[in-house]
């Protein structure tokens, strides 16, 4: 992994995760400990996952590749799953569990499925953690431009564009259609939720979530 800003060399990739994560829980954490990148071994990964932070965050290692073994190894040092993979789009292998006191989000690796999944799972549970008592997500009703509709055997949440037009609220997506494309956030006014279907013709209710109502204080 190599610090954005820094020079690419082989086949390493820029740590875009880390920054982002770090971004969006900040605000809601008294301290945040950061631990760079981890290597795909059980032995690195179970020192990691029995710290005794309140709070532990992983990126990546979450589905079902050979070296994926966050949710294995969390298991063999105490943690109970709570859910692993959701029918959403982004994000599908997200992971969460508990052990005593202290929650564990292991968030997908690529970049957009992280952004995604740390805005609607993990920031409300935070909220709830630090007492906030309007800690869930807010959504208001809105018609999907009928050029933005997508097919989808998954719910979909992604970032796009909230507009009032004619008296009524319309939503687009990002015109990025990968996971792993941070760069689907830039210019965006929320997350939009679609719910599985097939597009077709005609009006598309969707739900339309600011960002203001996802990262307020």
């Amino acid at each position: 992994m190599t610090n954005p800003g820094e020079e690419l060399t082989g086949d390493s990739i820029y740590d875009a995760n880390t920054f982002t994560i770090l971004s969006l829980v900040a605000p809601y954490c008294e301290k945040v400990e950061r631990v760079f990148c981890v290597p795909d071994r059980e032995e690195e990964l179970q020192k990691a996952l029995c710290s005794q932070h309140d709070v532990i965050v992983t990126s990546g290692g979450v589905s079902v590749g050979e070296r994926d073994l966050v949710v294995d190894v969390a298991e063999s040092c105490g943690w109970q799953r709570v859910f692993h993979k959701v029918r959403i789009k982004p994000g599908k292998p997200v992971y969460f569990a508990v052990r005593d006191k202290q929650a564990l989000f292991g968030l997908p690796g690529n970049p957009l499925s992280a952004a995604v999944t740390c805005s609607v799972f993990m920031i409300p549970a935070l909220k709830k953690m630090a007492g906030f008592t309007d800690y869930r997500l807010r959504s208001k009703p809105a018609t999907m431009a009928p050029d933005a509709i997508r097919s989808s055997r998954r719910k979909l949440i992604w970032p796009g564009f909230i507009k009032e037009e004619a008296g009524r609220t319309v939503a687009r997506f990002s015109p990025k259609k990968s996971s792993a494309s941070l760069t689907a956030l830039l210019g965006t006014d929320g997350l939009i939720i679609q719910d599985t279907m097939d597009a077709g013709p005609g009006d598309v209710s969707v739900e339309a979530i600011p960002w203001s109502h996802i990262l307020t204080l």
